[in-house]
């Protein structure tokens, strides 16, 4: 749902370090949406330009289109002794659920139609 990279990338820090409120207020700051610079009464030109209005006008928009994201399956961590063999490191197995993997892959419209099935 987001334009590019830059405005997920704004959306990612407002989720993360701002409350809800905080979040209508940034989106309200005359300058978060400015499509012109000026310095010094000048106008910069449009190659200067580095801040455009985000696509999402609310907090209540950006948390909608933020719970529209597929969620990956969870990552897990487990420690791994073995009787008799002494490691100076614990050993860590890094997983996760491959069902819970391929539901997701089939899930997601970017991969849904190029996946091919096949028990």
């Amino acid at each position: 749902p987001f334009h590019d990279e830059g405005e997920w990338d704004l959306a990612r820090f407002l989720v993360g370090n701002l409350n809800q409120t905080q979040i209508n207020k940034f989106l309200k700051l005359k300058w978060v949406g400015d499509s012109k610079h000026y310095l010094a009464g000048l106008t910069l030109p449009s190659q200067f330009n580095t801040c455009s209005k985000p696509s999402f006008t609310s907090k209540d928009q950006l948390l909608d289109w933020v719970d529209t994201l597929p969620c990956f399956a969870e990552w897990k961590v487990s420690c791994l002794e073995f009787t008799g063999y002494k490691t100076t490191h614990p050993i860590q197995l890094i997983w996760c659920n491959a069902l819970e993997v391929v539901k997701q892959l089939f899930s997601d419209p970017v991969f849904a139609n190029h996946i091919t099935f096949q028990p």
